[in-house]
């Protein structure tokens, strides 16, 4: 008595030519692009929002505090003179 396999095996199944290591290597070339254009876009979005690349430019006071430079040709009114307040008498 003989027996006979009709179904094929149900292995996996692997390719050994250049096609696959073709395909694998365009496969990783497209995800190392797909990873630099999302490195790009946050750089270029932490740029424009936190940093100061689309704004004037700023200085910094030594009290610590930050005042922006107005643009060319616009004239400020000078600021309201404040008198100190007198001394305090208690009762």
């Amino acid at each position: 008595m003989s027996q006979v396999n009709v179904s094929p095996p149900s292995g996996p199944v692997y390719r050994d030519d250049a096609g696959a290591g073709a395909a694998a290597g365009m496969s990783m070339a497209m995800v190392l692009l797909v990873v630099a254009a999302i490195v790009l876009i946050a750089v270029l979005a932490w740029g424009a929002l936190a940093g100061n690349w689309f704004r004037g430019p700023t200085t910094t006071t030594p009290g610590g505090g930050v005042t922006t430079s107005a643009p060319a040709g616009t004239n400020r009114a000078p600021a309201p003179a404040v008198s100190a307040p007198g001394p305090v008498q208690s009762p």
